[in-house]
């Protein structure tokens, strides 16, 4: 089955642009991601940083994932290309597939590798993007 992205999460980054836009914070979406079955991160795009990851990110990858870089979860042998493809990202910014004609691998907690897909989208007016994160080999 193929995935659409960015469609239901495109809708919570105008709530996340909103909220920011109204009181500095994100809580709101936070509070939307948290509540997802679904591994979400946000990353701010500009640093690298992992503003937030809900409980499902954590349990996909092994351990809690706020405050850590992103790419602490690519291959070492990929980060610097993840670098220059993030910058590329934050120059256009929509809504779509990361690698979308590529096998994308994340590293977990133990050191191991996962197959992934993920769905990026850009929180309008800010440097944040959500990724929305689905491991290949779940069970449906």
């Amino acid at each position: 089955m193929r995935r659409v992205y960015g469609w239901a999460v495109l809708e919570l980054a105008q709530v996340a642009a909103s909220a920011h836009g109204r009181s500095g914070n994100l809580d709101e979406t936070i509070g939307i991601l948290g509540a997802s079955h679904r591994a979400m991160i946000i990353v701010d795009g500009e640093t690298g940083m992992i503003v937030h990851a809900n409980d499902a990110a954590g349990e996909l990858f092994g351990a809690p994932l706020g405050g850590v870089g992103v790419n602490r979860l690519v291959p070492e042998r990929y980060r610097e290309a993840h670098d220059a493809l993030r910058s590329g990202f934050m120059r256009d910014e929509r809504a779509r597939p990361m690698a979308a004609k590529v096998d994308v691998l994340a590293v977990t907690r133990d050191h191991g590798e996962r197959h992934v897909r993920i769905g990026l989208t850009p929180i309008p007016s800010t440097s944040l993007v959500i990724a929305e994160v689905d491991p290949l080999d779940a069970r449906v």
